[in-house]
């Protein structure tokens, strides 16, 4: 199973429920894989491929979790 599954999954069977809470902030599994598509799309456009080592450098924040998810959902191999 790849890490991006197990959120496609989420999101057919519980787009509604929460799948990150950050201080009083929440987002819903289908709000979550919207904004980690978005960003996947965004990381293919600037040239990003099938493979590619993408590195990362982020605050501890819940944007982190939507990196970790985007990069491989992008076909790339995340270096934190």
């Amino acid at each position: 199973m790849y890490l991006t599954q197990s959120l496609h999954r989420s999101v057919q069977q519980h787009p509604h429920r929460i799948a990150v809470r950050w201080g009083e902030q929440t987002r819903t599994f289908g709000e979550f894989a919207d904004r980690v598509a978005r960003f996947a799309g965004a990381l293919q456009k600037l040239g990003v491929q099938s493979g590619d080592r993408v590195a990362m450098l982020s605050l501890n924040s819940e944007r982190y979790l939507e990196y970790q998810m985007a990069v491989p959902w992008a076909g790339a191999v995340l270096n934190p």
